[in-house]
C-alpha cells in the first residue's frame, strides 16, 4: 500500500479538527467550573470564557464550511488530559480559595494551549492559501490572548490581595 504525503490542506484540516474538539471539550467543562467556583468573580470570568468558546466553535464551523468539510473525527488528547488532571485534583481538594485558584489555573492552561494551537493553525491556513480561514482564526487568537491576560491579571491581583490580608 502506497501512502501519499499529506497536503498542506490535509495538515490544516487535521489541526482544525483538533482545535474544534478542544473547544467542544472546553464548552462542556466550563459550565461545571463556573458552578464549582467559590467566588462570584471567578464564576464571572469562567462565564465570559463560556461565551467566547461558543463563538470560537462557530468560527471554526465557518472555516470548515469554507472547505466544504465536517469538523468531526479527531479527539484533542491535550485538552482531555488537562480535564482529567483538573478532575483528579478537584476530587481531592474541592473547597475554598484553592479551588478557585485551580479553576483559574485550568482555564488559563486551556487558553494558553488554544493560543499555541490557533497560532499554528493560522500559519497552516496561510500555507494552503486559505487566507479567509486565517482571518477568521486570527480573531479567535486575539480573543484568547486577551482572555489569557485578563485571567493572568486577575490571578496575580488575587494573590497579592490574599497575601496582604
Amino acid at each position: 500500500m502506497v501512502r501519499t504525503a499529506p497536503s498542506f490542506q490535509d495538515v490544516f484540516l487535521r489541526a482544525a479538527r483538533d482545535a474544534y474538539d478542544a473547544e467542544h471539550q472546553l464548552a462542556k467543562a466550563l459550565p461545571q467550573l463556573a458552578d464549582a467556583a467559590q467566588s462570584e468573580e471567578v464564576s464571572a470570568l469562567v462565564e465570559t470564557k463560556i461565551e467566547e468558546t461558543r463563538t470560537h466553535l462557530q468560527r471554526l464551523e465557518e472555516v470548515f464550511d469554507l472547505f466544504g468539510e465536517e469538523p468531526s473525527g479527531v479527539q484533542c488528547s491535550v485538552m482531555a488530559s488537562m480535564q482529567e488532571d483538573h478532575d483528579r485534583f478537584s476530587e481531592a481538594h474541592n473547597a475554598g480559595a484553592a479551588s478557585d485558584a485551580r479553576i483559574l489555573a485550568t482555564v488559563r492552561r486551556a487558553t494558553h494551549y488554544a493560543i499555541g494551537a490557533y497560532g499554528a493553525l493560522i500559519a497552516s491556513a496561510r500555507m494552503c492559501g486559505a487566507d479567509a480561514a486565517a482571518a477568521i482564526l486570527k480573531r479567535t487568537l486575539e480573543e484568547d490572548k486577551a482572555a489569557y491576560e485578563v485571567l493572568r491579571s486577575f490571578a496575580d491581583g488575587s494573590r497579592r490581595d490574599a497575601s496582604a490580608a
